[in-house]
């Protein structure tokens, strides 16, 4: 039996076979050694190996989530100013905010297609040189078109890196703590968007070297992609096992799931009887023919809908616009500065310890239910004019979005799919998402505000009836047996 030392975290680390294995280290892992964590005491030192690793690839994948966020956090900043800068128009400023939701739907179907191609870490290495081209482009460009393109390139790189890390955390993540380590990639978001609104603010009107502040900007958010594509390229991020096994290289996913997970669950992953097929095409995804797989597509596209029926994005962007209805335009915006700030808290708490204390399901329902009475609070306020009820209504809203289905839907999509749909399915979810938040954005402010917020109302009841009839609990579940819950009757 090979007991592997070294460096824990790389596929590189040294292996000592039989005898030239340290007698103490073999009998450690014989005995299993209880180390306290934070989210309890790990029996076997294999699961201490596999979470000590898990955690540095959630570290290195973070810097590409962040990354994300900080494109998507600086625009408003910069639009501001290459408004005046450019003399743009307001259908040109739309043009250049919209590119960059279109650039992440695009990303999302192109990306996934090339993650069962190329591989999960090459998929996610392109997406960090995509992105850090795009960065340069917007940066010293002067040109409304090439800055147009360039912020579709941007948006295109933050919607395949997101799909792809999710993805690939929920294949590389032991069943134990997959439910954390993917919730969070909703953190790093949120830390990016907060971390390119506060340097949008501290580069606001500063110039340099003949370089506009909007520039400055863009530029800035060359250091996180490099970041991320010199670390991957070094070869620091093991290969999904799940893709080894779909690309036929067993040895290579046997070594692997050695390192990510604890003996017995991996054993279980490689005994799975399908784990040797292809990835299937993109027609499977769009008029599934095997009934398991329509079941799970449809759960995932459920979770989907709810995240983008949700609206969050249009609230959070037209937020203090809705309060100045009922309060002076000035206490709005502070006001929403505390809500964003709760927002944060909110999905730090939900993806750091809720994931662990409930399930999946419960977290979706009750958010969502929650969510569904916060907007009848929304719509009331508005109706009375009561700014107290549209506060506590929207706290409750983003609260109540940001410890569940904000997080839970980044682990939720990828791991109800099986390793054969995961890719495409998530991508074609995730796309789901984007065209719906998209359409939130565009269509919020061109309707009358109670208009909206009934909708909002009716969009998160539907999605509550269609999670408590659609969703299976995946909470502890290996990936390769997610396909026996949806099983019925009949079914091969």
């Amino acid at each position: 039996r090979a007991t592997r030392v070294g460096d824990p975290f790389l596929p590189t680390s040294v292996c000592l076979v039989g005898p030239l294995a340290r007698p103490a280290e073999a009998e450690e892992e014989r005995r299993g050694a209880k180390v306290m964590t934070n989210y309890g005491t790990i029996q076997d030192a294999e699961a201490r190996r596999a979470w000590w690793t898990v955690i540095w690839i959630r570290a290195i994948t973070s810097v590409t989530a962040v990354a994300d966020g900080y494109e998507m956090g600086v625009l408003g900043a910069a639009v501001v100013s290459l408004q005046k800068d450019l003399h743009l128009s307001a259908t040109e400023v739309s043009l250049v905010v919209t590119s960059f939701a279109v650039g992440t739907i695009l990303g999302s179907g192109f990306f996934g297609q090339i993650a069962d191609t190329i591989g999960r870490v090459r998929t996610i290495l392109a997406t960090s040189v995509c992105l850090a081209v795009a960065c340069l482009i917007a940066g010293l460009s002067r040109s409304l078109v090439i800055l147009i393109l360039a912020r579709g390139m941007m948006g295109a790189a933050a919607g395949g890196g997101i799909v792809t890390i999710s993805v690939y955390l929920a294949e590389t993540s032991p069943k134990a703590s997959r439910g954390v380590m993917g919730s969070m990639e909703e953190v790093f978001i949120n830390l990016g968007i907060f971390v390119g609104s506060l340097w949008g603010k501290l580069l606001f009107g500063v110039t340099w070297h003949g370089l506009a502040d909007w520039q400055l900007m863009f530029l800035l958010g060359l250091i996180l992609p490099i970041v991320s594509a010199v670390a991957i390229g070094l070869g620091l991020l093991p290969e999904s096992p799940r893709y080894l096994l779909l690309a036929g290289r067993r040895n290579d996913a046997e070594a692997t799931l050695a390192l990510l997970c604890p003996r017995e669950e991996a054993q279980e992953a490689l005994a799975a009887p399908r784990n040797a097929e292809a990835a299937v095409p993109w027609m499977e995804i769009i008029n599934p023919t095997d009934p398991i797989h329509r079941r799970m597509l449809y759960a995932a596209y459920v979770v989907a809908f709810a995240f983008g029926a949700s609206g969050v994005s249009a609230l959070i962007s037209y937020g203090p616009g809705l309060l100045a209805l009922t309060m002076p335009a000035e206490t709005a915006v502070s006001v929403f500065v505390g809500l964003a700030f709760a927002k944060l808290v909110a999905t730090a708490v939900g993806s750091l310890w809720l994931v662990w204390a409930l399930s999946r399901r419960t977290l979706l329902l009750g958010s969502v239910a929650a969510m569904a009475v916060a907007s009848v609070g929304l719509a009331h306020g508005y109706f009375v004019g009561s700014a107290w009820m549209q506060i506590v209504a929207f706290a409750v809203y983003l609260v109540a979005f940001g410890c569940g289905i904000g997080p839970v839907a980044y682990l939720f999509i990828p791991e109800v799919l099986e390793s054969t749909i995961r890719s495409k399915g998530a991508t074609f979810a995730f796309g789901v998402i984007r065209l719906m938040a998209t359409a939130w954005l565009a269509v919020f402010p061109l309707i009358a505000a109670e208009v909206a917020l009934v909708g909002l109302v009716a969009a998160n009841v539907m999605s509550c009836v269609l999670i408590f009839f659609c969703t299976p609990e995946t909470s502890g579940v290996v990936l390769e047996s997610v396909r026996d819950l949806f099983r019925k009757k009949g079914d091969v």
